[in-house]
């Protein structure tokens, strides 16, 4: 058996695959088609699991047998740098794919004991206590003033603000950055867990991190494909395992709190959540930008996808308002100050030019206050 859990290549699970041998393609078969009959979903996922632990164990599945050896799995799965989440469900699928199927005749108490969550139930998104702390507004700004590369500037700027999974925010290609006039910029972002597209924002001071950190690659000769480039190759995205290091070190340094990556994307969804329940952006727009999925909602809308844009960007940053609500409340402010200037002459029986340059300076103070042109 492996030592550590491996870091898995693009591919690689099905390269496993073609290695085995008959029987056991065979048997992985049988068990996804005996998981379907049970009514058991995410047989894909299960599979990818079942492969992985093929090339940890060293060993064909029916050898594996010995008490001593699925703990060690499970130590080993535990000590990865896989999300808790994740380990969990892995766990699970084990259990039933060893437990319930391969070895059901005599697996006992103690190796489905190994392999139990606390309350058993899979997808189980509790977590330890230092996963489950939530990054809030004052950690970002104390751990922007403690990092000084615009590299790591930038990356925490951008996953914080768009809320993109961590491998997304890696994975972000110059190619998909658009500058807007308004100093924003619109990110297309492919969705590796889905393998859709989605659109983010980045606000204005994110967007000139990002300029900056291009730059600074142009000037340095390792301008490429991605944002953030490995140290060693400017075509491949910076791994998941820097990243990780990185962003718990800095965090440590400059809150004293155990934070993750994915506490930045559970803030933004948390944000974009609220925001929906007080009926303040659409449901479907918070969903939309945070890449997620409800069943019950109107998957295919026909929206024509520059309407989408614009909708989505002004949601998002509150950025824009439309001519036509400009429009209607320039004509509110227009009646308004007329019954300024009004009221403000029968209070003290006529009025001059001076009330009526009062009355003008309050309204502007409230088209001010409201950023209408």
């Amino acid at each position: 058996m492996l030592k550590t859990y491996p870091k898995f290549k693009r591919f690689e699970v099905e390269e496993i695959y073609k290695k085995l041998s008959d029987s056991e393609k065979k048997l992985i078969t049988d068990y996804l088609f005996y998981r379907e009959s049970c009514g058991l979903q995410k047989t894909d996922e299960v599979r990818r699991t079942i492969l992985k632990i093929k090339k940890i164990i060293e060993c064909d599945f029916k050898d594996f047998k010995e008490l001593e050896q699925h703990t060690r799995l499970v130590v080993l799965i535990k000590k990865s740098d896989l999300a808790y989440s994740v380990k969990q469900n892995m766990k699970i699928d084990l259990n039933n794919f060893f437990g319930e199927y391969l070895f059901s005749d005599w697996w006992s108490a103690k190796f489905r004991r190994i392999y139990s969550n606390k309350n058993g139930k899979k997808g189980d998104s509790s977590k330890p206590k230092k996963d489950t702390i939530i990054v809030t507004d004052d950690d970002i700004k104390k751990m922007l003033i403690k990092e000084n590369s615009t590299y790591w500037r930038t990356f925490l700027l951008l996953q914080d603000v768009t809320g993109m999974r961590t491998k997304e925010c890696r994975t972000t290609e110059l190619s998909k950055i658009t500058y807007n006039n308004d100093k924003t910029s619109t990110i297309e972002v492919y969705m590796t867990k889905t393998g859709k597209t989605k659109i983010v924002f980045a606000d204005t001071e994110t967007t000139t991190w990002i300029k900056k950190l291009i730059e600074e690659h142009k000037t340095m000769g390792k301008i490429g494909k991605y944002l953030f480039p490995s140290r060693h190759n400017s075509n491949i995205p910076i791994s998941k395992d820097i990243v990780n290091k990185w962003f718990r070190k800095l965090a440590i340094g400059a809150t004293g709190k155990h934070l993750i990556p994915y506490g930045l994307r559970k803030k933004k969804a948390t944000l974009l959540y609220g925001l929906a329940k007080n009926n303040k952006i659409a449901e479907s727009t918070a969903l939309r930008l945070m890449g997620h999925s409800k069943s019950q909602m109107g998957v295919y809308d026909m929206t024509p996808k520059d309407e989408e844009i614009k909708i989505l960007k002004s949601q998002a940053f509150n950025i824009e308002v439309s001519p036509e609500k400009k429009h209607e409340l320039e004509i509110k402010l227009d009646n308004m100050q007329e019954l300024l200037i009004w009221f403000v002459g029968k209070d003290m029986g006529n009025f001059d030019v001076k009330d009526r340059e009062k009355a003008k300076m309050m309204v502007e103070k409230i088209r001010m206050n409201n950023n209408i042109i």
